[in-house]
């Protein structure tokens, strides 16, 4: 750009043409896609689940069931309630890690991030209740979507992520129909919540660069990567959409049975606002850039459709023998599109996912009378296609699931189960190159998710 050229003549369209496309993405900050990668969809949607590692989808012990497969309503006499609370931590600490600067190409001093993984709690309400001697209703509250990571300040990788924290709600109706004396449908409807909070550092320093030239970024400005004139970026968005879900539950034995069970993709229009903040000692003419002023934002964020297969077999009074396949559709998401009403450009990340399949399977072992004990395993992989499509905001990877747990009969009509379960990732190498925060490599050596359960049970 000529250093010469007057400043009230600088505008937003002279930013676009001084900093390229993808620079303009990055420093908007805007929301990354692969944050809704598998990591962050959740199976913990009762104890019991996440005791047998999500494989016990056709097992029906309580009306949490419901949410795995409708058809299971008709196997619930009476009415009943189940009421759990988790507690959900993403795990890890970054190692060998390297930044630099777009311009200038010079390293990028600070920390490793810390420890990332932010404790948070999630919670799952169901209600059943027979209508008929066929029929059967039902309402869940669930969070099928969720977790949240938080970055130190000033660390290496602060212009890709500081803060990232997604929750999701979803109240479903569900209905189930005892169709003959073996074979179960069922049918719901889903009214789902989504919000969303992610947070940057702006290097206000390459943005001045690469808008003014040298001469008129003094004060820090014109050393790209200095921490101290750094801005921020604050991204809060939320969102209502419907979604539905239908199944079948074959009884091919008293003692076996089997269910098919789909979920529709839940297309969100996340609408919110962009919120900046920047130092007072800025240039006014990158200060009032529409590209740093604060803004509504739009973003489309479509959460996958799946498709499972389970089973149950009860194979003498103590051992009970279960296993799931779930399906996810994450192929639909080629890219992630957010627009801005302040005239900056969109951005448009290339996502490229794979669909993906989670294999579970679980014992169930009757110790006593009243107190039961579950074990489960299951394989769960990515939709994430290499490092240079990882994201800070939220890692992904292939991992295995571990999950220990037990119900303990309080009398006839009531129970408490407890659950834990551990995620073990696979090393997770993340390349960010050619991006506009710059450059950054690293890796999680030992990344996981712990997650603990308690759930009450009631039938009246």
């Amino acid at each position: 750009m000529n250093n010469d050229m007057p400043l009230h003549k600088i505008s937003a369209l002279s930013f676009r043409h001084a900093v390229p496309s993808n620079m303009l993405a990055g420093v908007l900050i805007l929301l990354a896609g692969p944050t809704f990668a598998g990591s962050v969809q959740l199976f913990e949607h009762s104890a019991s689940s996440v005791a047998s590692a999500g494989a016990n989808q056709a097992e029906a012990k309580d009306a949490s069931a419901m949410f795995w497969n409708p058809a299971t309503l008709t196997l619930l006499p009476g009415s009943n309630v189940s009421a759990a609370f988790h507690l959900i931590e993403p795990t890890g600490k970054l190692k060998d890690l390297s930044g630099q600067t777009t311009i200038g190409s010079s390293p990028i001093s600070g920390g490793d991030g810390g420890s990332p993984g932010v404790l948070s709690p999630a919670a799952s309400f169901y209600y059943t209740k027979a209508i008929s001697a066929d029929t059967t209703i039902g309402v869940g509250l669930t969070a099928p979507f969720g977790l949240a990571l938080s970055y130190e300040d000033n660390w290496i990788g602060r212009y890709h992520a500081l803060e990232s924290e997604l929750l999701t709600v979803d109240i479903g109706l569900s209905v189930g129909y005892q169709a003959t004396p073996t074979l179960s449908l069922g049918f719901g409807v889903d009214m789902q919540y989504a919000k969303a909070t992610f947070g940057n550092a702006i290097d206000l320093s390459t943005v001045c660069l690469a808008t003014l030239g040298a001469g008129p970024c003094a004060g820090g400005f014109n050393v790209p990567g200095n921490a101290s004139a750094d801005g921020r970026v604050t991204l809060k968005q939320d969102s209502w959409a419907p979604g539905w879900n239908a199944g079948l539950m074959w009884n091919a034995a008293p003692n076996l049975r089997f269910g098919l069970a789909y979920r529709s993709r839940v297309s969100h229009e996340l609408k919110g606002s962009a919120n900046f903040v920047k130092p007072s000692t800025l240039p006014a003419a990158v200060s009032s850039l529409a590209a740093l002023t604060n803004s509504g934002t739009r973003t489309d964020l479509p959460l996958p459709a799946t498709l499972a297969l389970s089973a149950f077999y009860q194979a003498n009074n103590a051992w009970s023998i279960m296993g799931s396949a779930t399906w996810a559709q994450w192929s639909h998401n080629k890219e992630l599109r957010t627009r801005f009403e302040n005239g900056a450009p969109d951005s448009v990340i290339a996502l490229d996912w794979e669909n993906t399949w989670r294999i579970s399977a679980a014992v169930g072992y009757q110790l006593t009378s009243a107190f039961t004990l579950r074990a489960g395993l299951a394989y769960d992989q990515s939709p994430t296609t290499s490092a240079a499509r990882q994201t800070l905001l939220i890692p992904d990877a292939d991992r295995w699931v571990l999950g220990l747990g037990g119900s303990y009969a309080l009398s006839k009509t009531s129970s408490i189960d407890f659950a834990a379960t551990r995620y073990f990732f696979k090393n997770l190498p993340i390349e960010q190159n050619g991006t506009a925060p710059g450059s950054f490599s690293g890796r999680y050596p030992h990344a996981g998710i712990n997650a603990v359960s308690i759930q009450g049970n009631w039938r009246f």
